[in-house]
């Protein structure tokens, strides 16, 4: 069976430190790594602050702690998540789950390893309420160090990928941005990557564990599906590699490799069964699936629910490539960016040296691993470009199952940064460790860093006497700026972009200087190879931790709840305990403030990137049309139940609306809605249609009323009845329970979000249909006479992922415990027998 080829370190590297134990080296590695990030995210972890109050983070934030609230208030987990969009899945969406509190589940966490390394590292970093998020990037450095160590590299190659991995620009602007579950996923693939290595290397049940294990954790807490997927994908490349070159000389290795990860990772995926197939059957219904009512189908990207412009947004422009080398080339955030996507605040900067280090892997060092790199690397800058390589993105689409799920193609280059980050690995080994057949193409390497010497001295030049001619090598003018800037804004702008190109070209020039230099003093035998591989990863270090300290500007903790000032709006607004759901008229439905939430007041906006189609549909075609006076849909914001609007002017009173309360404070004006419907509500007539268009059409229409008419998409028979009445007599997240009476075979509306799956209904205990209603709405027959109606949210994803969980987590881990047990015994045995 083939291994990966991978030279022993040069022992010069290691003479140092022959005084210390390996197992002393490793700590003092890992330490190392701990405190680089108490030095690159300091204001987090020493001053308690936060990355940053941003949209995204406020949002996480509100939605944490309402549904934290309704938990403790209900006593079980909210599955259905009431105070964004008039109703939403909760945990199918992404949005939360609390594994704590799931029944069985919760107790994974006495077995979990990642539990006992979480507490350890909390106690490390203080116990900060935040501490997590600068673990992510610890467990990164970590896990990309054992990575490198097990394909044999010395400990400062490991720690410079280590370095490289963890402290990428992009990865340390998304959690500023809130994005903290993408950075846990990125976190585990290398050490998913390991697991998979070792297992193909020597296949036994104590290696199958752990890397059922692992795939189990990275399903479990990765919560970036996306990244989740690039991250399979790339070890299908890796399988294919394999397979080519063990398919003649060892088929049978083949087999049994490839089958045992197929094992292990659907024992893996059974872990994460909960969140992520409650996530797939909810993605069938969201705007990532199914295309909006009025689109055309040639819009629409591949078979899914979104156009290829929007799937397309933050492609990759090639000549951003750049940026590998100089981050700051394009301006590196807004409004100095003049890229090509439509905003940023980061590069995909990792390092100049571990950049060069792969180069130099690719051109001197090629083996399986460094193959399966290069190309992985490859695909993902490929794939990265979007619409800026069309051709081959369509391509891409059409043969990738789910990949029309996805938007912003940059975000597949997490598959570069890791793959050039591994690759350095080789290219430092090449440079401080060269097998006899390499060295004989040193006069050769040497030439090339003599040339790289007199580039980036050139360039260093132009950068000192020629800053001027740089401003006229580039119009530093981004796709909208002439519309968006006045003239003078607009020159002040380039002057300040070419400004920003020349600091960044010095810089890449020093840092060049720098490392070839180090790297000409070790092949001169100037440097001994542990001195010289020290001062570049503290070069390293250096490049990535300020680079770092640019995108974030930590905030303090209190700046968090500023968004979340209790007003004499949210003030009144709480006083109301009906039932009853607001609208915000000072901001669009599809971007409404997560405040509403946080004070645990329904509303029908809010934000969320997979939004129900049905929704989306009704806010983009229905809730926005109405008369000039008031240009919103009052048969929709009716039906919703919605009680209150909030606008900063007077509206129309002939429509209904009544002013309640002023608040000065923040110049709101609270108008109560006289003409709203409750939250359910019989009907006299309903009307048939089943087109989308025509149903939306009819929503739109002054003519159609829904305190009288409902509109269904299947035919049923009622009555118009005489006398009816509806009790709501207990409400929670999960259940609605109602005492109703009719005269007649009626419909029932209830102003509830239609979600098909989980929502079950039961009249007197019977289970009945739940009828699709107003597009949006749910609805039921009921027959004439006193009757007991509950809605519950049971959803058979939910419950099936908590026995799969249990059962594949248990499992793995008692195969575990069995296997290592069994070792420990083998070996205690071969001792024996050879005293």
């Amino acid at each position: 069976m083939a291994k990966p080829s991978v030279k022993k370190v040069n022992v010069s590297v290691a003479k140092d430190s022959e005084f210390l134990k390996p197992w002393l080296k490793t700590t003092l590695c890992i330490v190392f790594l701990y405190i680089l990030t108490l030095i690159c995210f300091n204001d987090i972890i020493l001053n308690n602050k936060v990355f940053s109050t941003g949209a995204d983070n406020a949002s996480a934030m509100a939605t944490g702690k309402s549904i934290s609230e309704l938990q403790k208030a209900e006593g079980t987990v909210p599955l259905w998540y009431p105070y964004m969009f008039s109703g939403m899945p909760a945990v199918a969406s992404g949005m939360y789950l609390d594994m704590n509190e799931v029944p069985l589940v919760k107790y994974q966490k006495y077995l979990n390893p990642s539990y006992y390394a979480s507490v350890v590292l909390s106690i490390a970093y203080f116990n900060r309420e935040n501490a997590w998020e600068v673990m992510a990037f610890f467990f990164a450095g970590v896990f990309m160090f054992v990575l490198a160590r097990s394909l044999g590299f010395g400990y400062l190659i490991s720690l410079c990928a280590a370095v490289s991995y963890m402290f990428c620009n992009f990865f340390v602007a998304s959690m500023a941005a809130g994005h903290g579950g993408k950075i846990k996923t990125v976190a585990y693939i290398p050490l998913m990557v390991w697991s998979v290595l070792e297992f193909f290397k020597n296949r036994n049940l104590l290696r199958w564990s752990i890397l059922g294990l692992v795939m189990g954790l990275f399903f479990q807490d990765g919560a970036h599906t996306q990244i989740m997927y690039y991250a399979f994908l790339m070890i299908g490349i890796y399988c294919v590699f394999y397979a080519v070159e063990n398919f003649k000389s060892d088929f049978r290795s083949v087999i049994l490799s490839g089958s045992g990860l197929i094992a292990a990772m659907l024992v893996g995926f059974g872990f994460g069964v909960l969140g992520q197939v409650s996530l797939l059957v909810y993605s069938d219904v969201t705007m990532r699936a199914l295309p909006p009512a009025f689109a055309e189908a040639t819009e629409m990207a591949g078979s899914g629910g979104m156009t290829f412009d929007y799937i397309t947004m933050w492609s990759f422009h090639p000549l951003e490539s750049l940026t590998f080398f100089v981050p700051a080339f394009f301006g590196l955030d807004s409004p100095y960016y003049w890229g090509w996507m439509t905003f940023t605040s980061s590069a995909f900067y990792f390092g100049l040296l571990p950049m060069l280090a792969g180069i130099v892997a690719l051109a001197y060092r090629r083996n399986t691993i460094t193959k399966f790199l290069a190309v992985t690397a490859g695909l993902a800058l490929l794939i990265s470009f979007g619409k800026f390589f069309e051709p081959f993105f369509r391509l891409v689409i059409t043969v990738f199952p789910f990949f029309e799920k996805f938007r912003v193609p940059s975000m597949i280059l997490v598959l570069f940064i890791f793959s050039f980050s591994l690759l350095s690995c080789y290219g430092l080994d090449f440079i401080f460790n060269p097998t006899e057949q390499e060295k004989k193409t040193r006069d050769q390497f040497n030439k090339v860093l003599q040339y790289l010497l007199i580039g980036a001295g050139a360039v260093l030049f132009m950068t000192i006497f020629f800053k001027g001619g740089i401003s006229g090598l580039f119009s530093f003018i981004a796709e909208g700026d002439e519309k968006r800037y006045q003239a003078a804004q607009l020159a002040q702008l380039k002057t300040m972009r070419a400004d920003i190109l020349s600091s960044g070209l010095f810089k890449f020039s020093i840092l060049s200087i720098l490392i070839t230099g180090i790297v000409y003093a070790f092949s001169k035998k100037w440097l001994s190879a542990t001195v010289a591989l020290g001062i570049l990863l503290l070069v390293l270090a250096f490049d990535t931790i300020t680079l770092n300290k640019k995108v974030i500007s930590p905030k303090p903790r209190t700046a968090t709840l500023q968004e979340f000032q209790e007003t004499e709006t949210v003030r009144f607004l709480k006083q109301d305990h009906s039932q009853f759901r607001i609208f915000s008229l000072l901001e669009h439905a599809q971007s409404g403030s997560p405040m509403w939430g946080y004070f645990g007041l329904e509303t029908i906006g809010g934000y969320s990137p997979a939004k129900m189609r049905i929704y989306q549909d009704i806010i983009e075609f229905s809730l926005y049309k109405g008369d000039p006076k008031l240009p919103i849909n009052m048969n929709i914001v009716n039906m919703l139940n919605v009680k209150y609007l909030i606008a900063d002017g007077r509206l129309p009173e002939e429509k209904g609306f009544q002013i309640v309360k002023f608040d000065e404070t923040v110049k709101q004006i609270v108008y109560e809605n006289k003409s709203l419907l409750p939250r359910a509500y019989f009907v006299k007539t309903i009307e048939v249609l089943s087109d989308r268009q025509k149903i939306i059409e009819r929503l739109n229409q002054s003519s159609f009323d829904p305190h009288k008419s409902s509109i269904i998409e299947k035919n049923i028979v009622i009555d118009s009845y005489d006398s009816s009445q509806v009790r709501i007599t207990e409400k929670t997240s999960n259940r609605m329970v109602m005492d109703v009476f009719v005269d007649k075979s009626s419909f029932l509306t209830v102003s509830e979000i239609y979600y098909p799956h989980g929502w079950k209904a039961f009249i007197d205990g019977k289970e009945v249909e739940i009828l699709k209603t107003n597009y949006i709405l749910r609805g039921l027959q009921v027959p004439a006479g006193n009757h007991n109606i509950e809605l519950v949210f049971e959803p058979k994803e939910y419950q099936f992922g908590i026995w799969a969980s249990a059962v594949s987590f248990f499992g793995v881990m008692g195969i575990l415990i069995f296997s290592v047990i069994f070792e420990v015994r083998k070996k205690k045995s071969n001792k024996e027998n050879v005293s």
